[in-house]
């Protein structure tokens, strides 16, 4: 006999859409939910969503959590933490809002991730501040990024309609039809 469960996956930005972000995160959540006598009996997408947002002003989480609640489903996979959320308070109070629903979310790649927290208050304290270093990682990541585009842009010989300097996006018409 199988546990029924559901899964969620999430992508932060609209140019990650085309990777492999979605496929990876449910390659992660098939193989654990397969090796664990798990049945995955719906699943929800969030495209383009920040892992900031709480969890409540996301629209496929919102669906999920109504489909669990309606199926007597008690169990929601992720592929990690991160995808559930990148911040350390909407992680915190996103599992607490579940929880307090009848709710478990479960990161495959760390399935004790949020388990059998409440009662130890070094566990809870040690998820707590994981979570904050995930979004110290991500806010770092972020920083470097922009800084690259802005030393891109300062070398690019390209100029945008604002005569600034263009180093990401779309190719311009100067690029794509030179003949305009």
């Amino acid at each position: 006999m199988t546990t029924p469960c559901a899964y969620y996956l999430r992508t932060s930005s609209a140019t990650n859409l085309g990777g492999d972000s979605e496929s990876r995160q449910l390659a992660a959540i098939k193989a654990y939910a397969s090796q664990h006598g798990l049945s995955l009996m719906q699943g929800a997408y969030d495209q383009a969503v920040s892992g900031a947002d709480p969890i409540d002003q996301r629209e496929g989480l919102s669906s999920l959590i109504d489909f669990c609640l309606g199926n007597q489903i008690q169990l929601i996979l992720v592929e990690s933490a991160q995808r559930f959320a990148r911040n350390a308070t909407v992680q915190e109070l996103g599992y607490l809002h579940l929880k307090k629903l009848g709710l478990q979310v479960m990161p495959v790649d760390a399935p004790e991730y949020f388990e059998n927290q409440d009662d130890d208050p070094t566990r809870t304290a040690i998820r707590q501040m994981l979570g904050v270093m995930s979004q110290l990682e991500k806010d770092q990541l972020v920083k470097k990024l922009r800084s690259g585009r802005n030393k891109a842009r300062e070398r690019s010989t390209e100029p945008t309609i604002d005569g600034g300097r263009k180093c990401e996006g779309r190719k311009s018409l100067w690029q794509t039809h030179p003949e305009l």
